[in-house]
């Protein structure tokens, strides 16, 4: 896939299970919010598990756009939140923005305003995903790192850290090749 597969990402809605599903009009273009494929942060089943009222979502920073099979580099990745009963409101999804004096995180909707919740100078791949692991009461980040394009930039190379909020701060505890057993 080229640059098309960049250009934007849509939030789409299904009431049935999955069987059909409904475009809403939310969506994020690459050329206005420097970002794509969002995935929602995962807080258990219908976010039950959420510490507050807002539903997050994670996504890479691009700025190559030749192709889906590269990594993205430098790998920045960013965290939007949106209230959960207003998550079909485009309008209503701020930026990570950064840490007030003290500490505590700001938000913007101006996507000139986000600030990068994790960063990767080995690139991170377009697919991050992060999630919940209630008995540690942290959140798991997964993403693919590597260098380059093609084959040689995607072969199982996983980074995995963990944090206390989706905005961080990060510890690293794994950043090396994945081979499952």
């Amino acid at each position: 896939a080229g640059a098309e597969g960049y250009q934007s990402f849509t939030l789409h809605r299904s009431r049935d299970k999955g069987c059909t599903w409904t475009r809403l009009a939310v969506a994020f273009v690459q050329s206005r919010d420097h970002i794509s494929y969002g995935s929602f942060v995962q807080f258990g089943q219908d976010n039950r598990a959420a510490r507050d009222a807002y539903i997050y979502t994670v996504a890479t920073e691009v700025t190559d756009t030749s192709t889906l099979k590269i990594v993205q580099e430098p790998g920045r990745v960013m965290v939007l939140r949106v209230p959960a009963a207003s998550i079909t409101d485009r309008s209503t999804y701020e930026f990570f923005a950064g840490l007030d004096s003290s500490g505590e995180p700001q938000w913007s909707a101006d996507p000139a305003d986000r600030i990068a919740i994790y960063e990767d100078l080995d690139g991170v791949g377009p697919f991050p995903q992060m999630a919940l692991v209630p008995g540690l009461d942290r959140l798991v980040y997964a993403n693919q790192h590597g260098s380059g394009s093609g084959n040689a930039a995607s072969q199982s190379l996983l980074t995995m850290a963990e944090a206390p909020q989706p905005w961080g701060p990060w510890h690293v505890f794994h950043h090396a090749q994945f081979f499952p057993e």
